[in-house]
């Protein structure tokens, strides 16, 4: 149990004392006055979704900065001439694109990335069904091999299988969970 639980049901505990023994108005009043304290006290450590995402967005900005950095890097080791950048394309309503690549050699590979910190099966098929979508969409930001792909810290098993499963690269902390020849390989991604 986190503090917060443990408090909360401190907090019940002592309400189900007090509604199962006589006391004092003195006694309910002071007991009354330390439970909204307790309250308070929750209340005032409680990040708002705002705040958390303001104290923590360096996290996603060094993730996603750190994706791009070794996309290219990765790409580049194989000979695509790329530079990972990010894409805000509209795909009902507008979507940003982590890292998009569009390497200028010979096959032509256009890679779209994710960056998240953990990833499990149902981020690797939005993954592969956002890139095909791109694809339909947008032709223009496509030219040649579709390699729908996703930098994390954490792949869990199923992600890994899903995908292989539909062809999906996958570089987990600086490393090839799913390498990209055997994407290539398999003809799957696109």
């Amino acid at each position: 149990m986190t503090n917060i639980e443990n408090r909360m049901t401190d907090i019940e505990n002592r309400v189900t004392n007090i509604e199962n023994r006589m006391i004092t108005r003195e006694e309910f009043d002071k007991t009354i006055s330390d439970i909204r304290s307790q309250i308070k006290d929750i209340k005032d450590r409680m990040l708002t979704r705002e705040e958390f995402e303001r104290r923590f967005e360096w996290l996603a900005l060094n993730i996603e900065g750190s994706a791009r950095d070794w996309v290219s890097y990765l790409l580049r080791q194989r000979g695509y001439n790329c530079t990972a950048e990010r894409l805000y394309v509209d795909l009902d309503g507008v979507h940003e694109i982590d890292i998009y690549c569009n390497a200028g050699t010979k096959p032509r590979i256009y890679s779209k990335h994710e960056a998240k910190v953990r990833v499990g099966s149902e981020v690797m098929k939005d993954a592969y069904y956002r890139a095909q979508e791109v694809r339909r969409r947008y032709p223009d930001k496509v030219s040649g091999r579709l390699v729908p792909a996703i930098y994390t810290m954490a792949a869990d098993p199923s992600a890994v299988d899903k995908a292989r499963e539909l062809g999906v690269w996958i570089v987990e902390n600086n490393k090839e969970k799913v390498a990209l020849e055997e994407v290539l390989r398999t003809g799957q991604g696109g």
